[in-house]
């Protein structure tokens, strides 16, 4: 299978190879999806510590309400 069957929507990527490709790019397979330029809450907080990532949560949850 290549990349090209991907494109032409020839083939579609099952999620054993969506996982190997995303860890080829050093990434996690849920932002393949993403544009890079919108990058998830996970990622943004993926390299925090604790406190930050509690924080970000708490501020989260109370715009939500």
């Amino acid at each position: 299978m290549t990349v090209s069957r991907w494109e032409r929507g020839k083939a579609l990527l099952n999620t054993a190879v969506l996982e190997a490709v995303a860890e080829a790019l050093g990434m996690e397979p849920g932002d393949i999806y993403r544009h890079p330029d919108t990058p998830s809450a996970d990622a943004l907080l993926r390299d925090q510590s604790a406190e930050i990532r509690d924080q970000a949560i708490s501020i989260i949850r109370a715009i939500r309400r």
